[in-house]
């Protein structure tokens, strides 16, 4: 990541159910009604008169409506993670296919805030972010013009060609901060920018709603970004987002999950700073995406794991 970017990536989860609703209960009929019902669903006792009043039971199953799933990822987009951005279309093909008997709608953010929401210095619409279109907690189309995957999408629909590109750009820049994307990455700032706008409708009043990060930074980097006159705002804060969606959805379950350098785990740390043997690029420790996690009682996977869609199908 260069000295200003740092970054989250996207990623996952999935749960299939097909709840069958059973009914066990009498049915009442007269002597010479019998024989139209035994006709009828699976008779689970035998008929018993008393008074010119028969009862059989019998037993009805119905499959209930799909389950639902609102999943939203938020991605960092800064250099150091090109290589998670690159890979993007094949994660997001793996999780949808783990989705399967699921109503489900999954969208992408970036963690890139501009500076006509935030402090963050500078960072106005262009080119490097899509004229905004990748900022401020806007859901970033899909390659079929979509703002969001649903179970119609097809396999060719599954891509995210504007993230790649950013990538791309980045790289060829050697890492330079003006041509990467989340120089200043706020993964909380930008959610609770998207539960306030809940721009095209994507998250559906009572449904099961869950935020994925993915990022090998933090929060504005922890106290990094403090130390160099930005220091973290309410926004910023988990508990502030966990309110935001509480009273923005209330009585929708929500939970978020995270693929990210976690506190204390020095291996992955180490692999992430100085990746490709560059030094513009840096790894961070996550305690305050740890700390979210914890609140929403999500699950804490590694962004050093190889296999992303194995941790996204887990989570």
């Amino acid at each position: 990541m260069n000295k200003k970017a740092y970054s989250i990536l996207v990623s996952l989860f999935a749960f299939t159910l097909v709840a069958d609703f059973v009914s066990c209960s009498p049915v009442q009929f007269t002597k010479n009604q019998i024989a139209p019902q035994n006709a009828g669903p699976t008779i689970v006792t035998p008929v018993s008169c008393n008074s010119g009043l028969c009862l059989q039971h019998h037993q009805d199953t119905s499959t209930g409506g799909l389950p639902q799933a609102n999943v939203l990822f938020i991605l960092d987009t800064s250099g150091s993670t090109t290589d998670i951005q690159t890979n993007l279309s094949s994660y997001l093909s793996g999780f949808v296919q783990g989705l399967s008997g699921v109503d489900y709608r999954v969208g992408l953010i970036t963690t890139d805030t501009s500076s006509s929401v935030s402090d963050s210095v500078g960072n106005y619409p262009d080119a490097v972010n899509g004229s905004g279109a990748l900022q401020d907690g806007r859901l970033v189309t899909m390659s079929d013009g979509n703002a969001y995957l649903t179970p119609a999408s097809t396999a060719t629909e599954i891509s995210v060609s504007s993230i790649v590109s950013a990538a791309a750009t980045c790289i060829s820049s050697n890492y330079r901060a003006s041509k990467c994307l989340s120089d200043d990455p706020r993964g909380i700032f930008a959610a609770n920018l998207m539960v306030t706008s809940n721009n095209n409708n994507f998250i559906r009043a009572g449904v099961p709603t869950t935020f994925i990060i993915i990022s090998d930074a933090d929060e504005r980097n922890s106290t990094s970004l403090a130390n160099h006159g930005y220091p973290q705002g309410p926004k910023d804060a988990p508990a502030t987002l966990v309110s935001n969606f509480a009273a923005s959805f209330p009585s929708t379950p929500f939970t978020v999950d995270a693929l990210i350098v976690k506190p204390g785990d020095s291996a992955c740390f180490n692999q992430r700073s100085g990746r490709n043997a560059n030094p513009l690029i840096f790894g961070f420790y996550a305690p305050i995406y740890a700390s979210l996690v914890q609140q929403t009682g999500g699950v804490l996977g590694s962004v050093c794991n190889a296999n992303y869609t194995s941790q996204l199908g887990e989570i």
